[in-house]
Formats: C-alpha cells, sequence, structure tokens
C-alpha cells in the first residue's frame, strides 16, 4: 500500500496557485492604438486573447454597430447587458467617427447613433462623457 505524500500534494496546489496570480496580473496597461481602416473590422484587428486584457485603447477610424459591439465587450458588458472579462478602463475615440450599418450591439438598440451612453450600458468599469462635434458623437472613458 502507497503512502500518501503530502508534500507532493502541496507542491502542485502552491504551483497552481502562482499560476493562478500570474494571469491575473496579465493586463495590457500601456495604450493600444488601432486603426480601423474599413467600419466593422475591430474583431479582427484586436484578438480574443487580448480583447479581455486591454486597459487603455485608442481608435482611430469609422465604426459601426459591430465595432462597438467588441467595445461594449471589452469594457464589461455584452450585447444582452451581462458581464464580461472585460478590463478596458480608457478609451480615446477622438479620431474615430461612427456610421451606420454592422451586428447589433445591444439587445434593445439596432443601428441606433452612439448617444445616451448605450456603448457602455451598465458597465461599471467606466465612466464617460458624451460630446458631440461636426455631427459625429465622440465618447471618451476615464
Amino acid at each position: 500500500m502507497k503512502h500518501f505524500n503530502f508534500f507532493r500534494l502541496f507542491l502542485v496546489l502552491w504551483m497552481l496557485l502562482c499560476n493562478v496570480f500570474v494571469f491575473a496580473d496579465d493586463l495590457i496597461t500601456e495604450q493600444v492604438v488601432v486603426n480601423v481602416e474599413e467600419p466593422g473590422t475591430l474583431p479582427d484587428k484586436i484578438s480574443d486573447a487580448d480583447k479581455d486584457r486591454i486597459t487603455d485603447l485608442k481608435i482611430i477610424g469609422e465604426l459601426n454597430g459591430t465595432d462597438v459591439r467588441l467595445i461594449r465587450e471589452m469594457a464589461g458588458v455584452n450585447y444582452y447587458n451581462k458581464e464580461t472579462l472585460g478590463n478596458l478602463r480608457k478609451l480615446d475615440l477622438l479620431e474615430a467617427s461612427f456610421v451606420s450599418g454592422g451586428d447589433s450591439y445591444c439587445q434593445d438598440i439596432y443601428n441606433v447613433p452612439v448617444v445616451g451612453g448605450y456603448l457602455h450600458l451598465n458597465s461599471s468599469n467606466c465612466n464617460y462623457f458624451l460630446s458631440h462635434s461636426n455631427n459625429n458623437t465622440l465618447l471618451i472613458l476615464m
């Protein structure tokens, strides 16, 4: 009959615990700049592995509903207004504009201009303000 080895159990548990802490601090904290050359292509430019790790994002170009849907997920709320693993804290859209088209980004809205906070509806991760300039709606999350 083999004896139970507590040292091996302790070692395995310690290694698992260390891995949890390593992955928890694996956020991308430097600003990530993405140039969207065609509306709806933001999901192609940000990998699934990085979308929940990015904390500071600057987007340049035209965005549609498909792009807004990804931004919402990155900021902590999905299409159904349920919490996601997103960690986006700062979003710079000063060089972005919104166009119609793409996927619906919120269960209750389809192809509505980004006003009234729907980009971040029910997300406690980010604070934001809206301003209007040249008929474009700008949203900056701080």
